[in-house]
């Protein structure tokens, strides 16, 4: 853990560059994988698509929060074709759940989830 502390910390620092030894980076990847992602901008991405969107958020994963799904509203505010859904009482993978969802749930038997 420590080691890998120290190559996120060095990942997030001006030393990091496209020269970066994979060794000194997290999970033994090559800086170049590193750069895209630091350069990929989803958001950015998402208000060029002009086709229909749906983002969908069960309000009790705990995942992918209703935070993360506020974020994408204000990201996405003023865009056309773009619809937002949340529901109340589903967890990550859309299986309702009476409080905030825990990795136990992953565990109930979902018949929806066997008719796939």
């Amino acid at each position: 853990m420590e080691k890998m502390g120290k190559q996120i910390d060095y990942l997030k620092s001006t030393k990091f560059s496209l020269n970066t030894p994979r060794d000194s980076l997290p999970l033994n990847q090559p800086a170049s994988y590193w750069k895209s992602l630091k350069d990929y901008n989803i958001k950015k991405i998402a208000k060029k698509i002009n086709k229909p969107l749906l983002i969908l958020q069960g309000e009790h994963d705990y995942q992918v929060t209703m935070k993360d799904f506020n974020l994408w509203k204000n990201a996405l505010r003023g865009i056309q074709n773009v619809e937002f859904k949340s529901y109340p009482k589903l967890n990550h993978i859309f299986m309702e759940t009476d409080d905030m969802a825990t990795p136990a749930n992953y565990k109930t038997k979902n018949i929806f989830l066997n008719m796939l």
